[in-house]
């Protein structure tokens, strides 16, 4: 096995993921508190990933050495393309909030705010998840739980300032949309049946 440091990698892609969350010009007050977690998930994982990686060395001592690796190797090309789509639809809610919102003056509920009320939230969930699938260490498998929840407390946090400036208007969509998984489109009955 060859685990040969490369922090040049580490380093570029570190940059561009922290670019990613930096060039999206959320405008919430609260999505400043977030980039702390967002940044610290990034820089755990590429730094075990093209840095010094602990975790391959910790599991493959305690679960049968290198033969590990190659008795689940299959499974890699399996997940890597899982955990890139999750990561693409994850970049993409994003985007698609971000979009929504910038520059609006009011409430937005429509678009991808009238399936969910947190996209970018869940974006950001999504993302990072699509990292772990691709690449779980110890220290990513332990933060994820943790950054995701601090999303969901932002979330919280944001509705009832959204509840306070907004009212009845925002009850009203919070009652219409769900927070993070939409709901499923229900199946319609063919034309003319009972």
């Amino acid at each position: 096995m060859d685990f040969s440091q490369r922090w040049d990698l580490f380093l570029l892609n570190a940059v561009s993921f922290a670019a990613f969350l930096v060039l999206i010009p959320i405008k919430k007050e609260n999505a400043k508190i977030s980039a702390g977690p967002y940044l610290s998930f990034i820089i755990a994982l590429f730094a075990e990933m093209y840095g010094f990686p602990l975790s391959v060395f910790i599991i493959t001592s305690l679960l049968g050495g290198e033969d590990l690796i190659l008795r689940f190797g299959s499974a890699f090309p399996i997940a890597y393309r899982i955990g890139f789509a999750i990561m693409i639809l994850g970049m993409a809610l994003v985007f698609l909030g971000w979009r929504r919102i910038y520059g609006a003056s009011g409430l937005v509920t429509t678009g991808i705010y009238g399936l969910v009320r947190h996209p970018q939230y869940l974006g950001i969930i999504l993302l990072t998840l699509g990292l772990l699938i691709q690449w779980p260490t110890i220290p990513t498998l332990l933060m994820w739980p943790i950054l995701a929840l601090l999303y969901y407390r932002l979330a919280i946090r944001e509705e009832k300032m959204l509840e306070e400036r907004f009212g009845d208007e925002y009850r009203r969509y919070r009652r219409r949309v769900p927070m993070f998984l939409p709901k499923p489109i229900p199946k319609r009955s063919p034309r003319g049946s009972t």
